[in-house]
């Protein structure tokens, strides 16, 4: 088990720096979500499920890097700036 805490650590690091960055954001949200979500279940949820207060904070980050895996990383981020002139042109409305 010590092993995967540092695959967690790893991945909180260099994933957090990657969203900040807004570079390969839906993967590494996605991927972050999935992460919080072994930890509400294997480690926070030792009280039962009516303690809120244990797994409150990392169900809130899990929704967040939900959201972002969702929606993508926005027009300010490096995923916008690569990938501009790889989206197919739009249609001009009739």
């Amino acid at each position: 088990m010590p092993q995967l805490a540092y695959v967690a650590g790893v991945l909180e690091l260099f994933g957090g720096a990657l969203l900040v960055a807004g570079f390969a954001t839906r993967i590494t949200a996605l991927l972050l979500a999935a992460e919080m979500a072994v930890v509400i279940w294997v480690v926070r949820l030792g009280e039962g499920i009516l303690a809120v207060g244990e797994y409150e904070f990392p169900l809130a980050l899990a929704a967040a890097a939900f959201l972002l895996a969702t929606t993508g990383a926005g027009a300010v981020s490096l995923d916008a700036l690569i990938y501009r002139d790889k989206a197919p042109p739009k249609k001009p409305p009739r």
